[in-house]
């Protein structure tokens, strides 16, 4: 998502909370703004209806704030809570590694599946650092090995006009048993 020129020449800056229901398919079906700080809801509406998600969630309809900022503090670089950051000349971190959790042995036999999602902070090289922090888990053996298998996660850097920053996001990890042919 672009910072609008026009909310950029008006020094707006804000957040922007959404209700976002999609479907199957991961396309929406519903976006009510719920907040609207900068006075940007509408281009935050009109932005997502060209989006896709991830499917197959359990909850079809979340909440999602984007934090429009022009000059972004370390703390609106790092947080990991308030949603996604849009301010002039920041890219996100890109995903360039990612190695899957290892299955525990037991949660295997007995056909437990599920995720577990993490907040990974990202030293200014991509790198996580420190311990993800647990968002939730379907079971409480399914944290270690995803944390294990984060810490050989790598992205690209975040960068803001050009430079390498720290960042946070979240990260889901699925353990689900592969199945053959029915």
């Amino acid at each position: 998502m672009e910072y609008p020129d026009e909310a950029v020449n008006r020094a707006a800056q804000g957040d922007v909370k959404v209700q976002l229901c999609v479907d199957e398919a991961g396309v929406p079906t519903k976006i009510k703004v719920l907040a609207d700080g900068p006075r940007l809801g509408a281009y935050v509406t009109k932005t997502l209806q060209d989006w896709t998600f991830a499917a197959g969630g359990d909850e079809p309809c979340s909440e999602r704030t984007f934090r429009f900022r022009l000059k972004p503090s370390q703390a609106d670089l790092e947080a990991c809570d308030g949603g996604p950051l849009v301010t002039p000349g920041y890219e996100p971190p890109k995903k360039v590694k990612s190695v899957p959790p290892k299955y525990p042995e037991a949660l295997a036999r007995s056909g437990q599946e599920g995720d577990v999602i993490l907040l990974v902070h990202l030293d200014e090289d991509g790198d996580p650092a420190g311990e993800a922090e647990l968002v939730s888990a379907a079971h409480k053996d399914l944290v270690a090995p995803a944390r294990s298998a984060i810490k050989q996660w790598r992205w690209e850097p975040a960068t803001l006009r050009g430079t390498p920053v720290r960042a946070c996001l979240p990260a889901r990890l699925e353990f689900h048993l592969r199945r053959g042919p029915d």
